[in-house]
């Protein structure tokens, strides 16, 4: 990157103004012309590469409080937060997944993500993800362990908060696929079975 960010009125507005500086870019400057942009994001955030776009995109980077708290989950869950995992996972979004729930065949994200697992709920085998890094979700998950242990503030992370993000409701017992990065682009993956609405299940 040949080009950094100009600072100056940045700096002098931060000072005198009070306004503290937001996203900065860099560029990478070839011949007079600019081959690419990278954006600075302020602390906590980091610069990610959303290979669905294309594009750089601010995601949630790890406080000191988080980092600690990662290190004491357990072993299955620590993956999480962790950069390996940023293309399924970046901020939370990737924790509304069918591996997060008490009826999933696994033991916790990352097991069985994306695999044909059986639902208890539904009483089926739950098909592969037809895109492997979307993530599956129904209107009945129902959170295990793994999944309220990677909360960094689980005052601020019911699942109905999550679920709002889809911007829809979801059928009963009906298995839906999304891209992390567009969770209003959710569609229907598989019908699993017929409600049962005279027993309530």
């Amino acid at each position: 990157m040949k080009q950094p960010p100009s600072l100056l009125e940045t700096v002098r507005a931060w000072r005198e103004k009070g306004a503290s500086p937001g996203t900065l870019n860099r560029r990478r400057v070839v011949d007079g012309k600019t081959e690419w942009e990278l954006p600075l994001h302020p602390y906590s955030l980091k610069t990610g590469w959303n290979a669905a776009t294309s594009t750089f995109q601010a995601v949630e980077g790890l406080t000191r409080r988080r980092r600690a708290r990662r290190r004491a989950l357990p072993p299955l869950c620590r993956g999480v937060k962790s950069d390996r995992d940023f293309t399924l996972l970046p901020n939370g979004k990737g924790q509304l997944d069918r591996s997060y729930c008490v009826h999933f065949d696994g033991k916790g994200h990352p097991d069985g993500f994306g695999e044909e697992r059986f639902c208890s709920f539904s009483e089926t085998l739950l098909p592969k993800a037809r895109l492997g890094s979307n993530n599956r979700i129904c209107g009945h998950l129902a959170p295990n362990a793994c999944f309220q242990a990677s909360q960094a503030r689980p005052q601020f992370s019911a699942i109905a908060m999550r679920f709002a993000a889809f911007g829809d409701n979801l059928e009963p017992v009906v298995l839906y696929e999304f891209s992390y990065s567009q969770p209003p682009g959710i569609s229907k993956s598989a019908v699993l079975r017929t409600a049962d609405y005279k027993n309530d299940t």
